[in-house]
């Protein structure tokens, strides 16, 4: 056969499109993308609002987003932080875009790259490769920048390029490393020298963020302490938060702790986290005496009284503690007087009288921090009833309103309601939806406010919406109130569908069975957050969520973020799957993997299945994990496994130590004393540290300590008065 010339091949094709017009740029309500971006980080901050939620709505339909806001912070010469926030909440739509971009030759450009990839995390998993071979580029703010960011975005791939990047000639290297390596708990061994060397050597930055790292690390520093005793007195203020961080394992560093607190030159920062470190690592009674010491100075401030009283009144709550903070009830400061009220509370018959009169103060300022207190103090503010009225009055809205909230938590009556309702008409969205949690706490007795709050399902925030939906379910438990829940799983909004995830769990539990569907679907959202709450929710569904245990198995056979692996481990044994030996054998692979917290919810999971004891090994590991979520599970796994003395110690200091300062939130606390509940009888040891979180002002918190302790001594709950 011959074959055909290219003339009669040309004659056989058909005629040759014309030439395509380039794609048209997206366009929103009129205007380009392009001019859209310009317009992200305006002076004219309506204008820079309305851009935001044009390119937001843009990104939902093209690719072409991502790349023009990354050319555009790679374009200017200033940084423009609304538009890398808008490029971070993209998530995984952003990482093409970001990871094409590391190879251009602009180092500026890198690393503006770089941080929005370590802003964006676990969703920004694919470009650990793109960035693990920056460790080596010639710019040392590259490479850190680099180092920086595959600590965030689970870079555990590149840990031995991290390791070698321990040894980089530049601080900030060297620095940048080590961060990520704690990050990832890795290379526990050889970061601590690397960083007790920052603290002889570098700037007032650098040893800031290495000590920062070294407390994180928590009792893995612990060879480090000799060397850190070493850098006393002169580098106080950065070692002795970290030798209270090592804990009991930094003994050897109880002398020159005394001698800091002794020495007559001591810095007044240093000397309280001296006696605090000395509490944390020995139960020091020395420690409770200089603090005591402290408040009784005349011009100690507000802050001092606040960091100082809080955890004085956590360590010694005795008399002497107790005589210090009425000292403070009679300050002529009303800021100090507010702070000593607020930690005496019903202990002291002085406290709420002091606060009343401060209702009447001349400062707007003073009247509204009295009345917050008055109202975190709940029933045991009845004796400010009449000042708390006249409050409700006061010409300060926020005032008034507190003072409604006071009101309504010593007296949930129709009209107190009313006026705690009256704030979901609020025209700022963050104000209504602090309304509607404040009326979801007071379950049934909010019945009044439930028109208001349904009114709400229509809001134009979701986020507002969703808080209606809770605060309705706990009130009278809506029909309503489930659906639109259930509802904003689909917004377009990744925070609101994680947050609606998160509600559905946390809220609605076993009651979220009809959402169990919309939930799965969660479990392959493109943003790790979401799958990570959907995970979480149905567990706490429980078994009747048992038709998820297939796309949970299927999330664990995946490549998932760490997260949302422990999540799903959890979510197993929680709701306890059909075929339980196929469910075990994808959870032993888990007991390999690199996130303890995976690790830890794996083995007790592998005992909630199957009565399997595979993970016990691991679990021991993890009593002396720095991260107090795999303690607390690795010793409710070893209490299954074989009633190990080591676990109800352990979680009685977790309720002694968490949260000392009082500003980093009560998890911790409630996942204790929710395993002591679990350990039962055995754990009557407890009983104390239980009895003191009966008045804690978190309510569930409360709650959760008094079903604790009825399931460990039902004679000292029924004298602490728990029904």
């Amino acid at each position: 056969m011959s074959r055909l010339s290219f003339a009669v091949l040309a004659a056989l094709l058909p005629a040759a499109a014309p030439a395509a017009d380039p794609p048209k740029e997206p366009v929103h309500d009129g205007k380009p993308l392009a001019e859209w971006v310009k317009q992200i980080g305006a002076e004219d901050a309506d204008a820079s609002r309305r851009a935001v939620d044009a390119v937001r709505a843009l990104a939902g339909r093209t690719d072409e987003v991502a790349h023009a806001l990354v050319a555009a912070a790679a374009g200017s010469k200033k940084v423009n932080t609304t538009l890398l926030r808008v490029l971070v909440d993209l998530g995984p739509k952003a990482v093409p875009a970001l990871t094409a971009g590391l190879w251009s030759g602009d180092e500026d450009a890198k690393r503006t790259r770089l941080i929005v990839l370590a802003q964006i995390g676990a969703d920004a998993r694919p470009a650990v490769p793109a960035v693990v071979r920056l460790l080596t580029a010639p710019d040392a703010k590259v490479r850190a920048s680099a180092a920086g960011a595959l600590g965030r975005i689970e870079g555990y791939s590149a840990v031995p390029a991290l390791t070698k990047a321990l040894a980089d000639e530049s601080l900030d290297v060297r620095l940048a490393a080590a961060g990520a390596l704690v990050r990832l708990d890795a290379g526990t061994k050889d970061v601590p020298p690397v960083l007790t060397a920052v603290l002889k050597t570098g700037d007032q930055a650098a040893r800031d963020s290495a000590a920062l790292f070294l407390a994180t690390l928590g009792p893995d520093a612990a060879p480090a302490v000799p060397d850190l005793v070493a850098l006393l007195p002169e580098a106080a203020a950065e070692v002795v938060p970290v030798v209270g961080a090592v804990g009991p394992a930094a003994k050897d560093a109880v002398p020159a702790l005394k001698k800091l607190i002794a020495g007559e030159k001591t810095d007044g920062a240093v000397r309280p986290a001296a006696a605090a470190a000395l509490w944390l690592v020995g139960r020091d009674p020395e420690a409770a005496r200089v603090l005591r010491g402290m408040l009784a100075g005349k011009d100690a401030p507000p802050v001092v009284w606040r960091s100082v009283g809080h955890f004085l009144a956590r360590i010694d709550p005795g008399p002497e503690t107790d005589a210090a903070l009425e000292r403070g009830l009679k300050s002529e400061d009303p800021g100090v007087a507010v702070v000593a009220a607020r930690l005496l509370g019903a202990r002291s018959k002085d406290a709420v009288p002091r606060l009343a009169a401060l209702l009447a103060h001349k400062d707007a300022r003073v009247r509204a921090r009295a009345v917050i207190a008055l109202a975190e103090l709940g029933p045991a503010a009845a004796g400010a009833a009449d000042a708390l009225r006249a409050a409700a009055k006061d010409d300060e809205p926020e005032t008034a309103f507190w003072a409604a909230v006071a009101a309504c938590r010593l007296d949930p009556k129709p009209e107190a309601v009313a006026a705690v309702a009256a704030r979901l008409d609020h025209p700022y969205p963050g104000r209504r939806l602090e309304a509607a949690a404040i009326l979801a706490q007071l379950g049934a007795a909010g019945k009044p406010a439930v028109p208001n709050l349904t009114a709400l399902l229509d809001d134009r925030e979701h986020g507002v919406r969703l808080r209606a939906a809770t605060a309705l379910w706990k009130i009278d438990g809506s029909a309503a109130a489930l659906p639109a829940a259930a509802g904003l799983l689909k917004d377009p909004d990744p925070l609101i569908r994680e947050l609606a995830a998160a509600d559905l769990g946390i809220e609605f539990g076993p009651d979220a069975k009809a959402a169990v569907p919309d939930l799965v679907r969660s479990l392959f959202d493109p943003f790790a957050a979401v799958r990570w709450s959907a995970a979480e929710a149905l567990g706490r569904v429980g078994p009747g969520a048992a038709d998820a245990v297939g796309p949970l198995l299927a999330l664990l056979d995946g490549d998932e973020p760490g997260p949302v692996q422990s999540a799903a481990c959890e979510a197993v044994g929680l709701i306890g799957p059909a075929d339980r030996e196929a469910a075990a054998g994808v959870l032993r692979r888990k007991l390999d993997h690199p996130d303890a917290l995976v690790r830890a919810h794996a083995a007790l999971a592998l005992v909630l299945v199957a009565e399997d004891k595979a993970g016990e090994k691991e679990a021991a590991r993890g009593l002396s994990h720095r991260s107090y979520r795999v303690r607390i599970t690795s010793a409710e796994t070893l209490w299954r496994t074989a009633k190990d003395e080591r676990v109800v110690p352990l979680l009685v200091r977790t309720l002694e130590d968490a949260n000392l300062d009082g500003t980093w939130g009560d998890n911790e606390r409630y996942m204790a004393v929710r395993a002591l509940g679990r350990v039962g009888p055995a754990a009557k040891a407890a009983v104390p540290e239980l009895v003191k979180l009966l008045a804690h002002p978190d309510a569930q918190l409360a709650a959760t300590a008094a079903a604790a302790l009825k399931a460990v001594d039902p004679a000292a709950a029924k004298k602490a008065g728990v029904r």
